[in-house]
């Protein structure tokens, strides 16, 4: 047996887990696909929320509000939400798996609506729920779904290029 100088087994076992770390990355993952949906998903959330306020400016005369602040505001407002709520329910709405995918986060962000209505209904005692809500909360399950839709299939396409040996290891 010989003896096998120290840096040579650091360089050999930081190019492992290089490796593993770069299959990772490729591959993605729960909670790789998760977290980088929840920083698009406010993307998303506002891109789908722009036929809602053209529609509203149409039909009710209400002004559609400079994009560039918008989004910056809906971003700061909704990240949060999306990584903190998103993540553990889209977790739970892929183990249960019951249905098309895209309906049961849209009933997610119903029901997250509901949450927050009944939690002001006990603490303050008014019941208010309005259809601008309604439509926010939908989009932003839904929202969350193509984002999350969107990483997958390009860890997928990633992870074929991959095992195809199209990519430098």
């Amino acid at each position: 047996m010989g003896f096998v100088p120290l840096d040579v087994n650091i360089k050999k076992i930081i190019y492992i887990e290089f490796v593993n770390l770069r299959v990772l990355l490729i591959h993605g993952g729960i909670i790789m696909n998760r977290l980088l949906a929840s920083v698009f998903a406010p993307i998303v959330f506002y891109i789908l929320s722009i036929p809602y306020g053209v529609i509203n400016y149409l039909l009710f005369g209400i002004s559609i509000a400079n994009p560039f602040p918008g989004i910056i505001i809906l971003y700061i407002y909704s990240f949060p939400f999306f990584f903190i709520a998103g993540i553990p329910i889209s977790i739970i709405i892929d183990k249960m798996n019951i249905g098309w995918r895209w309906v049961n986060y849209s009933v997610a962000g119903g029901m997250v609506l509901l949450i927050l209505v009944l939690k002001k209904y006990f603490e303050h005692g008014d019941f208010y729920l309005d259809t601008d809500s309604m439509f926010a909360y939908l989009q932003a399950g839904l929202a969350f779904f193509i984002s999350l839709r969107l990483c997958e299939l390009m860890f997928q396409k990633l992870y074929k290029k991959y095992e195809g040996g199209q990519l430098d290891t």
